[in-house]
């Protein structure tokens, strides 16, 4: 990863970590995208790749849904791969659960090197 990239990251997360209390481990949140992608380009094993783009010192878990495996499997043979490695990873038993832990939810499209951070929405000050 670029030197420049890679500190804009770690800004990023730094910022995260500062402002709502996000603390390793992080909990990353995939979605059905994000597994085919990673199978697509053969970016395996996922933890390193993101222990790195985290700077985080041991990888961080990684969770799903029950609706995102449901979506895959809809998506028929063209994602089943895909579909078979997301009833793999940990499914999340409730998302209210989340909601109350650091997540961050990374979606790779392109590259790695690609960090979108969606935060939920909280009438209330974020509580771990």
């Amino acid at each position: 990863m670029r030197v420049k990239r890679r500190s804009r990251h770690r800004k990023v997360v730094k910022f995260y970590s500062t402002c709502f209390g996000f603390r390793e481990p992080y909990k990353v949140l995939i979605d059905g995208t994000f597994v085919h992608h990673l199978l697509v380009h053969q970016l395996l094993p996922a933890d390193d790749a993101l222990r790195e783009l985290l700077s985080a010192s041991r990888a961080p878990p990684l969770l799903t849904s029950k609706c995102v495996v449901a979506e895959l499997r809809r998506l028929g043979k063209s994602h089943s791969e895909a579909f078979d490695a997301a009833q793999l990873v940990a499914t999340a038993r409730s998302l209210s659960l989340l909601l109350f832990h650091s997540l961050i939810h990374f979606s790779l499209f392109h590259s790695l090197t690609t960090l979108n951070i969606y935060l939920p929405f909280y009438p209330w000050p974020y509580m771990h």
